[in-house]
């Protein structure tokens, strides 16, 4: 302890037998604690540092490190978060525990509590995987968690419907984000081995999700339930590009780096296309007919659903290099490309040749695009790219290059925007952070 200031030695103790901590004086300065990883708390006087005693509830207290304490806002109280993974809440005089407060009923080594706070009338600890829990000093029950991601995200899928945005991030973490609150929750149970997972698509119908990770495993989970699935597929390589059908809700089509195209139904593989370059982008059509598949040879190539076979490309100098996203418009009328030399181009589907906006290409982006996506009615269309920036572009039908641009949008590279509503947009970020835009 010093006194000051100017600061000068005044006393110390070296009762703790490993590490100190946290220290936190009281409301009033009269005492302040001291909490360690010898899973013990000792109070102290608050004006001389000398040691009043040690508060061991040897019935009740914590049997792991102690790694944060805080006070009450009246000081008659004290709450601790510990490595046995509970919050207590202690009464000061007394020294004995009052509640233990418990963020799962089967916790596991990520609920270990690093951190705690007493504020105002809830009580908050943080677990070690990032979740904050919040909770009545009267009530042992968790009134809230709050999560989200801690790691960058992949990617995401929104349920325009019921108002939801999916996301996955390189922890194996899935989160589902209600789009009104903005409130989220994590998926529970393990997934993809806890690596990295790279795809998250949404079927037509919003009940299931499915999952793609580094692992090469395609996983299927109901969306509704908030718990990962048991329903797992081996993929013959690694995925590239993925998409789901727009009428069959069991239809997923996954493009691998072994140049093939792979057809589910249900999880069931019913058919594959072998192709001659490696995929990179892939949608599908309206009405589940067609597929449209970027490659890394600078073409786009289409082919028919049910045949597998190809029945037209779009293969001239306007895309020059590997392109990186394709969105059909829902009408059905369009066809919009992005490649790596930042190219947006729109192509009528019944006009390959060249594009709508041949004249001006909308190459506005200072990096690669990383998304591209009509708006529900078809008028517009968004993307976003690794330049942090969003474009909405306003009547690209036309060929008219006229936007509404957000610089810095996000603290880092986008990995994906889509529409919400016709001027509404929701986006995801490496910086691990979703964000909704109003289009005006």
């Amino acid at each position: 302890m010093y006194d000051g200031p100017p600061f000068k030695f005044k006393t110390y103790d070296k009762s703790h037998k490993n590490y100190v901590n946290c220290v936190r004086y009281s409301p009033d300065g009269q005492y302040f604690l001291s909490v360690s990883s010898d899973k013990k708390i000792s109070a102290f006087d608050g004006n001389e540092g000398k040691k009043i005693r040690d508060i061991d509830d040897a019935k009740s207290g914590h049997t792991g490190s102690i790694y944060e304490c805080c006070w009450s806002p009246d000081g008659t109280q004290f709450v601790t978060a510990s490595a046995d993974k509970t919050l207590k809440l202690w009464d000061f005089e007394q020294g004995t525990v009052m509640r233990t407060f418990k963020v799962a009923e089967n916790p596991t080594v990520d609920d270990m509590q690093v951190s705690c706070i007493w504020l105002d009338k809830h009580v908050l600890g943080v677990s070690l995987n990032g979740n904050i829990s919040v909770f009545s000093p009267d009530c042992e029950d968790v009134l809230k968690v709050i999560t989200g991601h801690r790691k960058p995200i992949q990617d995401m899928a929104v349920d325009r419907e019921n108002g939801f945005v999916y996301t996955c991030d390189t922890d194996s973490r899935i989160v589902r984000t209600e789009c009104k609150t903005m409130e989220s929750e994590c998926f529970a149970g393990t997934i993809h081995n806890k690596t990295l997972i790279k795809f998250v698509k949404l079927s037509c119908d919003n009940k299931w999700l499915y999952t793609i990770g580094v692992d090469d495993t395609l996983v299927a989970s109901e969306a509704h339930t908030l718990k990962t699935g048991n329903q797992v597929v081996k993929l013959d390589g690694a995925a590239r590009c993925v998409t789901v059908g727009n009428v069959n809700p069991s239809l997923i089509i996954v493009g691998i780096h072994k140049k093939k195209i792979l057809i589910f139904e249900g999880l069931k593989l019913t058919r594959t296309i072998d192709v001659e370059f490696m995929p990179s982008a892939l949608c599908i059509s309206n009405q589940d007919e067609e597929i449209a598949v970027g490659g890394q040879d600078c073409q786009v190539h289409i082919f028919d659903l049910k045949s597998g076979k190809q029945i037209s490309k779009i293969a001239n100098n306007f895309i020059r290099e590997e392109v990186v996203a394709v969105s059909f418009s829902g009408n059905g009328q369009f066809l919009a490309t992005a490649d790596r030399n930042r190219h947006i181009w729109i192509w009528r589907r019944d006009h390959l040749e060249e594009p709508v906006n041949k004249a001006n290409s909308f190459q506005y982006h200072n990096a690669i695009p990383s998304a591209i996506e009509w708006s529900p009615d078809s008028q517009r269309l968004v993307s976003a790219g690794h330049d942090n920036s969003i474009y909405v572009w306003l009547n690209p039908c036309e060929g008219s290059s006229k936007n509404i641009h957000l610089d810095n949008a996000f603290q880092g590279s986008i990995v994906n925007v889509s529409f919400l509503a016709d001027n509404k947009v929701v986006g995801a970020g490496a910086d691990c952070t979703i964000r909704f835009f109003s289009v005006q």
